[in-house]
């Protein structure tokens, strides 16, 4: 694992074969392609951003000669390659992981706020485009069980029938579902990553860094009420503007509710089994999460961290 954090040529070249596992069979190796970020920033964390920045040339390459051309490439570069070389950068001046994904989150919040509105100005509805993207591959898979020896026509029927609600909602939310996935990809990785060097080289090298405190700043807060407004009473562009940008400016009172559920489980000395358990369960049962993120949410005015913790002191602020 050291050759591969010292290596910026190992490490693009497996992160170029995780890309491509899925060629080999789909449904297997989505997992390990959705781990491609994490030998970038393996090189980012201890090599730095040049390093990060060659390991992701590989991966460009690849993408380029699998799919249309050097333009897809570009964009993979960016959206897989671009934090990396950012962590590794931020790193290297001695900003902490959790500043570069704060760095991380307000860039796309900003790339997302700007290129919906220049979408519309040039003339192109960017929900209209994901809806007829998604219904094409709809009617597309349609067609090929229609083929299948024995397929119930009535059975398909009643599929395409509910998926068209999916569609509708996914068209609206596209923008922040992209984004979304994109930075808790890359947060988990950037977790991994950590963990892996520090046992590689030793927590001296990699100290743990205590997410308990972790409060976003309360512009956020305001931010996220304007676009629930717009997304509730607005219309047409700015509905659809507020709609993506409330999604994913949720995401920062989801880490901050869980940092509040890390800091109560500390707090009560809860064993590691029941702590995995509660975060299984929270995969597995949606609504949890919504929980969370108004727990997040309600934390900056009521600050819960302080009621129960011994050392109150040690947590930054709430905004009020």
């Amino acid at each position: 694992m050291k050759a591969l954090a010292e290596n910026p040529i190992l490490a693009g070249l497996l992160s170029a074969l995780m890309m491509a596992s899925p060629l080999l069979a789909p449904v297997i190796f989505i997992p390990v392609q959705m781990m491609a970020p994490l030998p970038l920033l393996l090189i980012a964390l201890r090599r730095g951003e040049r390093a990060a920045a060659l390991a992701a040339l590989p991966l460009a390459v690849e993408m380029a000669l699998l799919s249309t051309g050097w333009l897809l490439g570009g964009w993979i570069l960016l959206f897989f390659g671009g934090f990396p070389v950012l962590v590794g950068w931020m790193n290297r001046l001695g900003w902490r992981t959790l500043h570069s994904a704060i760095a991380g989150f307000s860039l796309a919040t900003l790339l997302m706020a700007l290129l919906i509105p220049v979408l519309y100005a040039s003339g192109i509805d960017p929900q209209e485009q994901a809806a007829l993207m998604m219904e094409t591959a709809k009617q597309k898979w349609i067609e090929e069980m229609r083929l299948q020896p024995g397929a119930d026509a009535k059975l398909l029927a009643t599929m395409d029938e509910s998926l068209q609600p999916l569609i509708q909602m996914f068209a609206l939310l596209y923008p922040s579902l992209l984004m979304g996935g994109w930075f808790l990809l890359q947060m988990a990785n950037l977790s991994a990553a950590r963990s892996i060097l520090r046992l590689g080289y030793g927590p001296q090298a990699y100290p743990e860094e205590g997410l308990n405190a972790f409060r976003p700043p309360f512009l956020v807060v305001w931010c996220w009420i304007a676009a629930v407004g717009c997304s509730l009473f607005a219309q047409g562009g700015v509905r659809y503007w507020g709609s993506n940008l409330a999604l994913f400016l949720a995401i920062p009172f989801f880490f901050q509710g869980l940092a509040v559920i890390m800091a109560w489980l500390d707090h009560r000395g809860v064993l590691p089994f029941w702590r995995v358990f509660l975060f299984i369960l929270m995969v597995l049962v949606q609504q949890l999460i919504l929980g969370v993120i108004l727990l997040g949410l309600f934390d900056t005015w009521f600050d819960f961290r302080a009621r129960f913790t011994r050392n109150a002191g040690d947590q930054t602020p709430g905004g009020r």
